[in-house]
Order: structure tokens, then sequence, then C-alpha cells
């Protein structure tokens, strides 16, 4: 189970056609298109299940989203954090939140370029 654009474009593409991205599919969601929902609905799930994990065992102050779906955020990041709450063990006492990177799909490369 992945949760990257490439996964998402790869599901998109059964339903929005070959030339689909995850782009898209975000946009299809934005426009109501059922399968586009529940496609950014199960990402959505997945993240926030794998974000959860991760902040069980690390528990970060606060957990960042970057890459390609990075700039959809609004449609995913909400979920994403109520997942968050109901899974991570002692929340109330720990919280952190899930946000997507103010550089979006440069994230990667600008934090690599600092080191």
């Amino acid at each position: 189970v992945y949760c990257s654009a490439t996964a998402l474009a790869r599901e998109a593409k059964s339903f929005l056609g070959q030339n689909a991205d995850a782009k898209a599919l975000f946009d299809a969601a934005r426009g109501g298109h059922p399968k586009a929902l529940a496609c950014v609905d199960t990402f959505a799930q997945r993240l926030g299940s794998a974000v959860a994990s991760l902040g069980n065992i690390l528990r970060p102050d606060c957990f960042v989203i970057g890459g390609g779906v990075a700039a959809s955020a609004p449609a995913f990041l909400p979920r994403v954090n109520d997942i968050v709450r109901k899974e991570v063990f002692g929340f109330a006492y720990a919280p952190f939140p899930v946000v997507a990177a103010a550089c979006g799909n440069e994230a990667g490369i600008l934090g690599a370029s600092l080191l």
C-alpha cells in the first residue's frame, strides 16, 4: 500500500484514462466524481494510519507532508488529522498536527541542499 502521487495516478488511470495524474484525480474529486472521492478517502485513510503509526513511535511535534500531493492537502489533510487523533495512543497528552509543506513539491530538494 503506497501513499504517493505515483500511486494515486496509477489508481486514477483506471477510471480517468491513461493520461491521468494525481492532480487530475484531486480535480475530479473536487468536482464530485464518486470514484475520485473514494480514492482520495482511501489515500487519506492509508496516510493517516501510517502517520499515526509513526507518531506512536516517534512522538513528533509536527508531521509535514511534502511532495506532489502537498498542493492538494486541503482535500485530504482534515481526514488525515482525524485519523491521527483517533489512532495515536495518548494523543490528548502529546498532540501533533499533520500539515502540508510550505514549499510543496520543492521541500525535499530544498532540505537536501541545506545538508
